[in-house]
């Protein structure tokens, strides 16, 4: 098993800066973003958490890692489909 590396703790840093800040737009009463847009930013959310977790504790679960990298693209497709729904009317 390889050891944290300076590069490993910013992913996972950055992965749980993103997840927090995401976090707080859909918690925003002020930012109405809708549900399809809410759904796909809270996927991102758990994709990102997953993430910083895999990176953080040096798993070496490469099947959870390609689900958790699933997760936070299906989110941004979700987030790129409600945005478009929303424009289009």
């Amino acid at each position: 098993m390889e050891t944290l590396t300076p590069l490993h703790i910013a992913n996972g840093m950055v992965s749980l800066l993103a997840a927090a800040l995401i976090t707080g737009l859909v918690l925003n009463p002020k930012i109405n973003e809708g549900l399809i847009v809410k759904l796909g930013l809270m996927a991102m959310v758990w994709g990102l958490i997953g993430t910083a977790y895999l990176t953080l504790s040096e798993s070496q679960n490469w099947q959870v890692a390609w689900n958790a990298g699933l997760l936070l693209r299906s989110g941004i497709c979700i987030v790129c489909v409600g945005i478009w729904w929303r424009a289009r009317k």
